[in-house]
């Protein structure tokens, strides 16, 4: 159940390389297959998504077949590298109970180390500020930590269970609190048996078959047995790459890969494959669409080469180390195939944080260009930028025609962040203002002594204090200002679950031009307080709208 990688690099924390296809960033094709969410304890939660996902860089079959993994979260102890169920991947530099991550800029989750349990194995937590607690295990020989029981922030939980598999761990069951199976999972020599619901009527067996340990089919629970198939071609550096994919609905994709390979930055010889053409062809007598990709002449990429870098295998990102000046990029072109020309062209550039400030989108004479600027300081290095440096200040959307490039629409959005990622201000192109105010970690309370919000349970500053919307100026008279006013209760977590208590919004407020006398509308919240009944517990009693 390993995602083992043979590079790292925070180009991969983006969504563009998690979908499926091809990463304009990487230029590495990826495939995920989402698998029924697991809706647990009575639809109480937390719910459990489900991704079978497939990765060039991932050279392990850990139970799955080579390169597949089920997307859960995971931490290697010895090589320090924190993996998320959201894609995320992070090296831990520190030590101690809350070790330091160096890369990680928002604290968008909290990572623990809680040392040995009972039974000896090692304790990890992983707090999202979502209110997810996933509390993740590893034997006494401190093999990959995976996780034991994911919980939501009332209280409720799911468990999951482990089998042996070579040196790893492969999971075997997900179990709600009441012990009800959700799902069961069985690796045999050819098969990989994944049944939804195993214990009921309704179970969904998702069949995968494998051949030389890779997945050649994923069979879904259909009356037709409609089938993802799979072929693959093995690089010389190592690891499998997906050639050609017939879906379930008669489709065909065909990818293809470049004779000239991605460099790696001051080390002779290491090359990784990337994308030359992507061709989908749906299939039924309907067109094919065919995607060619250009790399730059400079051969620059996400690792860093043509830089003053030397490749560094300690679960840093390289490109950190580049000039301030240092870009990469690629050229996607939607291919006419009949015609042997592109028919549209969209050129991305990135900087060395793996941001896109440029996107250029071309069609005959047409143009849209967005230009991004980011809360960036210059000449910084990437651990002493802004922790929302990566969260953008003006994105811009340009259209224009080649044939009269000076005659241009700028549409800009402007935007601001506090430390913690929230947003504080958004000017959008329509110079409608947006401004938003949080609560303080530690809480707040009105003039009177009354509690508006209750410190954070687990100290994140994630609550909305008010939201205000103002109109842009007319000469046709004054739209009115709007405000949104909001306020919570703590609410106590199940009994026996510790550090559960959590926040629940209790009242919400609906102002014009501020005046608090005279609300336009009032909204009161309350929720089933029985911390002893597991599945009733946290849920919304009642809403009261005035």
């Amino acid at each position: 159940m390993t995602a083992s990688t043979s590079l790292h690099s925070n180009a991969f924390n983006f969504l563009s390389y998690v979908n499926t296809g091809t990463d304009p960033r990487t230029g590495l094709y990826t495939c995920t297959i989402s698998l029924p969410a697991l809706k647990t304890n009575f639809l109480i939660g937390p719910e459990v998504p489900l991704q079978l996902r497939f990765s060039p860089l991932n050279h392990t079959d850990s139970g799955l077949g080579l390169g597949w993994d089920l997307q859960l979260s995971q931490y290697n102890p010895a090589d320090q590298i924190l993996s998320l169920s959201t894609g995320e991947t992070f090296c831990v530099t520190g030590s101690g109970p809350q070790p330091d991550i160096r890369e990680k800029k928002l604290d968008s989750f909290h990572f623990f180390n809680d040392g040995r349990n009972n039974e000896g194995q090692y304790v990890y937590r992983v707090i999202h500020k979502s209110g997810l607690v996933e509390i993740l295990t590893a034997d006494s020989a401190g093999k990959i930590a995976l996780p034991w029981r994911i919980r939501s922030a009332q209280g409720q939980h799911v468990e999951l269970k482990y089998v042996d598999y070579a040196d790893a761990r492969l999971l075997a069951s997900i179990d709600d609190a009441d012990g009800t199976r959700l799902l069961s999972l069985e690796r045999k020599t050819d098969t990989v048996n994944l049944i939804v619901h195993p214990d009921t009527a309704y179970q969904a067996l998702f069949l995968m078959q494998l051949g030389d340990r890779k997945v050649t089919s994923i069979q879904l629970p259909t009356a037709d047995k409609a089938t993802w198939h799979f072929e693959y071609f093995t690089q010389p550096e190592g690891g499998l790459r997906i050639v050609k994919v017939k879906t379930p609905v008669g489709g065909v994709e065909s990818i293809s890969y470049a004779q000239v390979p991605h460099y790696f930055p001051g080390v002779e010889g290491r090359t990784l494959a990337r994308v030359a053409s992507h061709r989908n062809d749906p299939g039924f007598g309907s067109p094919a669409i065919e995607t060619r990709y250009d790399y730059p002449d400079d051969h620059h990429n996400f690792l860093g080469y043509g830089s003053n870098v030397v490749w560094r295998d300690d679960g840093l990102d390289n490109l950190y180390r580049a000039p301030e000046s240092y870009v990469y990029g690629s050229t996607e072109h939607l291919w006419d195939v009949n015609s042997d020309r592109a028919v549209r062209s969209t050129t991305r550039t990135f900087n060395r944080f793996h941001l896109m400030t440029v996107e250029e989108t071309v069609q005959n004479d047409n143009v849209l260009r967005s230009e991004t600027v980011y809360h960036l300081q210059p000449g910084i290095e990437f651990e002493n930028q802004p922790a929302y440096c990566q969260l953008p200040h003006i994105a811009t959307q340009i259209w224009y025609s080649k044939s009269n490039p000076m005659d241009k629409r700028p549409e800009p959005v402007t935007t601001t962040y506090d430390d913690w990622g929230n947003l504080l201000t958004q000017v959008n192109a329509n110079e409608v203002t947006e401004t938003c105010e949080w609560y303080e970690v530690a809480g707040e309370v009105d003039e009177h002594g009354d509690v508006l919000c209750p410190p954070d349970p687990q100290q994140f500053k994630r609550n909305l204090k008010r939201k205000t919307v103002t109109p842009a100026a007319s000469d046709y008279g004054q739209a009115p200002v709007l405000q949104t006013r909001y306020r919570y209760t703590e609410q106590r977590g199940l009994t026996g679950v510790s550090n559960s208590r959590w926040l629940a919004l209790s009242e919400e407020l609906l102002l014009q031009d501020g005046n608090a006398a005279a609300p336009l509308q009032h909204s009161a919240f309350s929720y089933i307080d029985e911390p002893d009944t597991p599945f009733k517990h946290g849920r919304k009693l009642q809403d009261a709208v005035t």
